[in-house]
């Protein structure tokens, strides 16, 4: 047998339940919380002058899987 990195292998399948469950969760974000984040990471975004990270957010943010591929690249 072979076990090629074993290690990642033991931490994905312990996370994998975690993973799948993890768009269920973030459905059932209410909306108020999620619009309180993008609310303060606009006042953070205005004081380091970046672009404005609301409309970016909220067009990538738009469908499900974008938002689950960024928390998987987090």
């Amino acid at each position: 047998m072979i076990f090629i990195g074993s290690k990642t292998f033991v931490v994905v399948n312990a996370l994998y339940p975690l993973l799948t469950m993890l768009p269920k969760i973030i459905k059932s974000i209410p909306k108020e919380v999620v619009s309180a984040v993008i609310d303060r990471i606009d006042k953070i975004r205005s004081f380091l002058f970046f672009k404005d990270i609301r409309e970016v957010m909220l067009r990538y943010f738009s469908s499900l899987p974008n938002l689950f591929r960024m928390f998987m690249l987090l």
